[in-house]
């Protein structure tokens, strides 16, 4: 069973920009959301918002282990919001964000996961 909210990182959508599969997002999970740092770097890298993307910042001040580890703006509020949504899943492709994810109990899509669902809801699957 898929999750019904992801928080991606910015490169969950290029990637998939990138074989020409974002539109499958909606279809898989009920709720895609972003967080603005995120949102702002897909945005330098060419990226077009689709109205289903939910942006959403953070709710409260980051937390101090996810600051204390020195990522990314976009992966440390993509596991600020995860800490925040406690039935949400995670998509991130950095290794050090990955592991404090772990670290912190939240559930991620891993690469082959990932790449699982997205291949068993192409329109060509057979």
């Amino acid at each position: 069973m898929a999750p019904t909210t992801v928080i991606a990182d910015a490169s969950a959508l290029i990637s998939l920009r990138g074989v020409d599969q974002v539109s499958l997002l909606p279809g898989l999970f009920r709720r895609v959301v972003m967080p603005p740092s995120a949102v702002a770097e897909a945005t330098q890298r060419g990226f077009t918002f689709p109205n289903w993307l939910e942006v959403r910042p953070l709710g409260r001040d980051p937390d101090a282990r996810v600051l204390a580890a020195r990522l990314g703006a976009g992966e440390s509020e993509v596991l600020c919001l995860g800490l925040e949504l406690p039935d949400s899943w995670l998509i991130l492709d950095d290794a050090d964000a990955r592991d404090l994810a772990r670290k912190l109990g939240l559930r991620m899509l891993h690469s082959q996961g990932w790449a699982g669902l997205v291949r068993r809801h192409r329109p060509n699957h057979a």
